[in-house]
């Protein structure tokens, strides 16, 4: 087990801060015994013992922060534990097994090497669906924080500190974030005394209830959707899917480094990943590593994993002359590196990744393959803005492809640090007291301008092999938007908005009850009926109309109805196409809509232009 462990001498940025190592516990997992520490989830035990992969149907799946969302365990020593969706705090003792399992044979942990080489095998695993969980009783709040890392924590204080009762929901069991993995610069606070510094006057702050192992996974008006872990082990206190009202939502949910698509092999780890295993658990990768990278951040963590002695042969830069304290320090650590080589493929082989770069600094199309035994990807940060569109919130499509907010603020909802794109520390900080404070009507000195970089560090530019599966239409799928265009246009970008509809359910729930599957333009109209039942329970005022088609539109029963274009306005489903006493109508709610209101109706081609009528359909 300590093979795989960083030495309790390596300092405290790998230390493992979550766990306690005077206290050893032991558990049973599929039908093998493993041992940990105090602290230790079922992630960062099995990758501590050794164990890298998990066989789902015969087919191997890397072990990660990413992909034990979809693992789904119960306990055979508590007979109340049927269902555990995602990783799990380990207590001594515990037995575990995947669910479903179908035979013995699928109980026994296999090895298959001496080195990293347990692979825990299932027939089958549930995915990660939180849905299948009943809702719980709603819960209210004055203000709603998510996320806990350091603009999080500077957010909740400012709202404490103008009177506000503040509910502060952090998806890890720590505070603090991902300041650490960044480091600090000029006249900044050192990242681990700034987090300490921060979550100990919060923990101090009798205005502020934090809730750990909280992931917040949909947002309605006024209205935030989430999925509750827990770590006592009492029959009622498991798993939890609740709404929560609030008054005030301030969304400090981080940055997104694109490691929701990393690739199905043990051998590529994404180099956020990698810090947080090892700071939090003390977890050791690979040794003998490569990077790729386009940003400094990437510099940094191949340093401190040098020092920790962990072998970094190379580190491959997409920019062609960059700058950066971090660059100097790698370099000062012996770490060979090359820059202007562009990352455009890559491929998982047995028993290496194989890479195809682009020399950004040579024209025409001269490539370079490279292989790899173990390589950390290390993409630039981009801004998080899953909750944030979910909400409400405008988005733009910059020129260089990244989409970014238009706004920090809606009515009630604030999007801050670097979910945001906010770099510095000093600049989160500054946000969040300046934004917080305008959200609750209150004046604030802080300057209106955040962003900003350290000084002589050059800009961080995304990784081709990562832009390529984490797009407009990754984006599109994790918003569960379907996609109305090849590309959209600069302005088109609300189209981001469409399944904010008014049914007051999640796309989780709507699949679970089969309301709604898969994208829109594979909706049966069968399904999309069934649906039109839903929203005629959910409306106020439900009403059968007559619809015409403008143009070349064809009517179809089962089509949503919009009353935005994308375009021009934001679009929000209001109605749907049926068929009505054998007529085509429009089911819609008329309080939201009045007669001869222009509507726009989905095809599969987009949004196209119709005029309710004035008639009422009997």
């Amino acid at each position: 087990m300590t093979q795989f462990r960083f030495p309790d001498d390596v300092g405290r940025s790998f230390l493992g801060a979550m766990i306690n190592r005077d206290k050893l516990i032991s558990f049973v997992f599929n039908g093998r015994s493993f041992r940990g520490f105090e602290g230790d989830t079922l992630l960062s035990a099995l990758l501590a013992n050794g164990c890298q992969t998990w066989r789902q149907n015969n087919q191997p799946i890397a072990l990660n922060q990413t992909t034990i969302r979809d693992l789904c365990t119960e306990r055979l020593d508590k007979s109340h534990d049927r269902a555990w969706y995602g990783d799990r705090l380990l207590e001594d003792g515990m037995m575990l097994k995947t669910v479903p399992t179908q035979s013995i044979i699928a109980k026994l942990g296999k090895v298959f090497s001496p080195v990293r080489g347990i692979c825990i095998e299932t027939p089958t695993a549930d995915r990660f669906v939180p849905s299948d969980i009943p809702l719980d009783e709603d819960n209210s709040a004055d203000m709603i924080v998510v996320g806990g890392g350091i603009s999080g924590l500077q957010a909740a204080l400012t709202a404490a500190n103008l009177s506000r009762d503040v509910t502060l929901l952090e998806q890890a069991d720590r505070l603090g974030g991902m300041c650490d993995y960044y480091g600090q610069a000029e006249d900044e606070e050192a990242p681990l005394s700034l987090i300490d510094r921060l979550t100990e006057e919060v923990a101090n702050n009798r205005s502020i209830t934090v809730h750990t192992l909280v992931t917040a996974l949909d947002v309605r008006e006024n209205r935030l959707l989430t999925f509750s872990s827990t770590k006592t082990d009492h029959p009622e206190n498991r798993q939890y899917l609740r709404w929560t009202k609030f008054d005030n939502l301030v969304l400090c949910v981080g940055a997104d480094y694109g490691d929701e698509d990393q690739a199905a092999g043990h051998r590529t780890r994404f180099s956020n990943q990698v810090h947080r295993l090892a700071a939090d658990y003390g977890v050791m990768p690979s040794n003998k590593l490569s990077v790729i990278t386009a940003g400094n951040s990437g510099y940094r963590h191949a340093q401190l994993l040098m020092e920790a002695g962990i072998a970094v042969d190379d580190i491959y830069d997409a920019r062609v002359d960059p700058t950066s304290r971090h660059i100097d320090f790698a370099k000062a650590v012996g770490i060979h590196m090359h820059f202007g080589q562009k990352a455009e493929n890559l491929t998982i082989a047995r028993g290496y990744v194989e890479v195809q770069f682009g020399n950004s600094q040579l024209s025409g199309e001269q490539k370079a393959n490279r292989r790899f035994a173990n390589l950390i990807i290390s993409n630039a940060p981009k801004p998080n803005l899953k909750l944030w569109i979910r909400s409400g919130g405008k988005c733009k499509l910059n020129v260089d492809g990244t989409i970014s907010p238009t706004t920090t603020q809606t009515s009630n909802v604030s999007i801050l640090g670097s979910a945001h794109g906010t770099v510095t520390q000093q600049a989160c900080l500054a946000q969040a007291r300046h934004v917080v404070s305008q959200q609750l009507n209150q004046q604030s000195e802080e300057p209106p301008t955040y962003i900003g970089m350290y000084k002589y560090e050059s800009s961080p530019k995304p990784l081709a092999i990562i832009e390529k599966h984490h797009s407009i239409a990754r984006i599109r799928e994790d918003v569960d938007v379907p996609s109305f265009s090849p590309q959209p246009e600069q302005n088109a970008i609300s189209e981001y908005l469409f399944e904010r509809s008014e049914v007051n359910m999640s796309i989780e729930q709507m699949r679970a009850t089969n309301t709604i599957l898969g994208s829109a333009n594979s909706i049966s109209a069968q399904t999309k009926l069934a649906m039109s039942e839903l929203l005629k329970s959910r409306f106020k005022t439900p009403s059968f109309v007559s619809i015409y088609a403008e143009g070349y539109l064809t009517l179809n029963a089962g089509q949503f109805i919009y009353d935005g274009d994308g375009v021009n306005e934001q679009p929000n489903l209001c109605g749907v196409v049926v068929v009505k006493n054998e007529k085509i109508a429009a089911l819609i709610d008329c309080e939201r809509l009045g007669q001869d209101a222009s509507v726009f109706v989905q095809t599969r081609s987009g949004l196209f232009k119709a005029t309710l009528g004035n008639n009422l359909v009997a």
